[in-house]
């Protein structure tokens, strides 16, 4: 299937095509926050960008567009997402890479300016079948393979990508380097990641009024020098 990521007056300007089961938050987080100029005067990358857990890698190509970058990163758990990026890197003038990797674990690229994600937000098996249960159309479980792949989307149990990731992001990031985290406060509540992040850290917590209700947010996170 096709995901248009940036309309154009009449035709779109750049769509991505991704198999239906990959498809992630990525569009929503656009409409609601990347699209808003405000949010975009709030990012500083001048030559690459990540996007972590990206499955198609929306808002990773998303940016990369939008700031007119050189190099697009797209890391992910998933080996399958790496066909869509195959596809996909014919139309853009930015290069791009994909790592198959859980947080840095697997990770042999360069430093980037800006890493942006919407991680897995669910931290134990309860929240998991529950959030199923209440959205099987995008979660669906009825099958290993559909089980499977919501898993890779929605569950990090006992937090353990999040542990790891900020444990290492600062030796990934270029001097002055920023991520951006789409979570939800009801099950990653961002003073948990300001705390695992540390003083290394600046930190500014946005939410829209259309996403405050549902506990959507953006967690800016600046590198110290």
């Amino acid at each position: 299937m096709q995901t248009c990521i940036i309309p154009g007056a009449i035709d779109c300007k750049l769509s991505l095509e991704h198999e239906p089961q990959h498809n992630g938050g990525g569009p929503f987080f656009i409409e609601h926050f990347l699209s808003k100029d405000y949010i975009l005067d709030k990012l500083t990358p001048t030559d690459n960008i990540m996007e972590m857990c990206s499955g198609p890698g929306f808002m990773g190509y998303y940016l990369a567009y939008k700031f007119n970058l050189s190099n697009a990163i797209f890391v992910d758990i998933n080996p399958e997402v790496k066909e869509s990026h195959n596809i996909n890197k014919s139309k853009v003038d930015f290069d791009v890479e994909f790592y198959e990797s859980s947080a840095f674990d697997s990770y042999e690229g360069e430093k980037v300016d800006l890493i942006v994600l919407n991680p897995p937000h669910l931290v134990n098996e309860e929240d998991f079948l529950t959030a199923a249960a209440e959205v099987p159309a995008w979660f669906p479980t009825a099958t290993k393979e559909q089980e499977k792949q919501s898993r890779l989307i929605l569950l990090d149990t006992d937090f353990a990508f999040h542990k790891s990731f900020c444990k290492n992001v600062y030796n990934y990031l270029t001097p002055l380097g920023q991520i951006a985290f789409f979570e939800n406060e009801k099950y990653i509540p961002h003073k948990r990641l300001e705390q695992h992040l540390g003083d290394n850290f600046k930190f500014e917590f946005i939410q829209t009024p259309e996403t405050k209700l549902e506990g959507y947010y953006l967690l800016i996170a600046t590198r110290k020098l």
